[in-house]
């Protein structure tokens, strides 16, 4: 299968992700597939020919929803992997469905990821692919994923990455406006300069006091925001200097063909500078 499809649990979420290619043999016929289903509260994965996806996946969904109509009550997570595990049995000698899924939920028993294969086997993990994708993914989840992983740190790096980029663009779009309108281009440089060492200082302040509010948290929790935060600080850092220097590359050349330009039109009105 030229597909990917991953997943992972943490403490407080559970997350899936899978591509959108739709193929037959080597022709790719669309890029806008939905291979994660939403049943009820829960989300199934599903990967394999579109026929044995949509076919079983359209299955599930009806008999689960058909199961909350006459009991009046919600299978769980556990549940619907293990009634999804039983159905893949009972098709294995009859008509097999050549999928793979992964099953995820949040509960009273909290997040859960299970894995199942096209021979109905099913395992609770923690971190979990389908497919191609699964050679890179699941190395690099052994690598990173931590028992304490929670939403918290993904909402960090979304706020630490909003606040450095839009100091950055900001700074760009006030130094190319300066610049093209004619304004003093030292003007321009300085404000752009300030903007940038705003962005970094703000990403320091709000590194430290994410250290602050964790102190008295579990120290593990605090360790991978802390590395997070690190992380993206030098990632952001090295986008900021960079930009610099673009801004500093293309103020310069803006000078020089302002003066290119001014030179111009002095000799083309008779002025000399002599």
């Amino acid at each position: 299968m030229s597909e990917a499809m991953f997943g992972m649990a943490g403490k407080d979420f559970v997350i899936l992700a899978a591509d959108q290619q739709a193929a037959f043999s080597i022709i790719r016929i669309k890029n806008d597939a939905d291979k994660i289903w939403q049943i009820e509260d829960k989300l199934f994965a599903c990967t394999g020919p579109p026929a044995d996806t949509s076919n079983f996946c359209e299955y599930l969904d009806k008999n689960i929803k058909l199961h909350t109509l006459r009991t009046g009550l919600s299978l769980s997570t556990k549940a619907c992997a293990n009634y999804t595990r039983n159905e893949l049995a009972a098709a294995l000698r009859k008509g097999p469905y050549n999928v793979d899924l992964l099953v995820a939920g949040c509960d009273a028993n909290g997040p859960a990821l299970y894995f199942l294969d096209l021979y109905a086997s099913l395992e609770k993990v923690n971190k979990g692919a389908h497919g191609y994708g699964a050679m890179f993914t699941l190395g690099l989840m052994d690598r990173y994923w931590k028992p304490d992983l929670t939403s918290v740190v993904v909402a960090v790096g979304v706020v630490v990455v909003v606040v450095v980029v839009v100091a950055v663009v900001f700074a760009v779009v006030i130094a190319v406006v300066a610049a093209a309108v004619g304004l003093l281009v030292r003007w321009s440089l300085s404000v752009s300069l300030v903007l940038l060492f705003v962005a970094s200082v703000s990403l320091w302040l709000l590194f430290f006091v994410l250290i602050l509010v964790l102190k008295k948290g579990p120290s593990k929790r605090k360790d991978n925001i802390c590395r997070c935060c690190g992380y993206l600080f030098v990632r952001c850092s090295i986008l900021c200097l960079v930009v610099l220097l673009v801004l500093l590359v293309l103020l310069v050349c803006l000078f020089v063909c302002f003066l290119f330009v001014c030179l111009f039109v002095c000799q083309f009105v008779g002025l000399s500078f002599m």
